[in-house]
């Protein structure tokens, strides 16, 4: 069964394209994406109700959840990535790091290939 991207998903999507994607800069020596935000930054920025105890729980509740699975069947590459914890300033090992089994790729690799993905029928 196909994902439909909910209007929640949609909106996270098109924030993480024109908002953060243009900013953020792989740095494969040190092993980082630079310039990313933080899941309660994109509450605040974006002024999502919190609906979990976790920020990230909560986010994935108001459409991260949504947007990644329908990015993914849709064969694009993994923006997601770009939303990490506030403390280790990387994706979540508990969210994105499996999704990247399912890719079967990489943080940095899905990051590199969301800035060459050309995003503008999506959102």
């Amino acid at each position: 069964m196909k994902t439909e991207l909910s209007h929640e998903g949609r909106a996270l999507l098109r924030f993480l394209v024109k908002e953060i994607l243009p900013g953020a800069i792989v740095d494969r020596r040190a092993d980082i994406v630079k310039n990313c935000i933080g899941y309660k930054q994109v509450h605040e920025q974006l002024r999502l109700p919190r609906r979990s105890e976790t920020w990230g729980r909560s986010l994935e509740l108001n459409g991260l959840a949504n947007m990644a699975e329908w990015v993914f069947e849709q064969h694009l590459p993994a923006i997601s990535g770009l939303i990490v914890t506030e403390e280790t300033r990387a994706p979540a090992v508990g969210g994105y790091i499996p999704l990247m089994e399912r890719y079967r790729s990489d943080w940095l690799t899905e990051i590199e290939k969301s800035q060459q993905q050309d995003w503008t029928p999506f959102i």
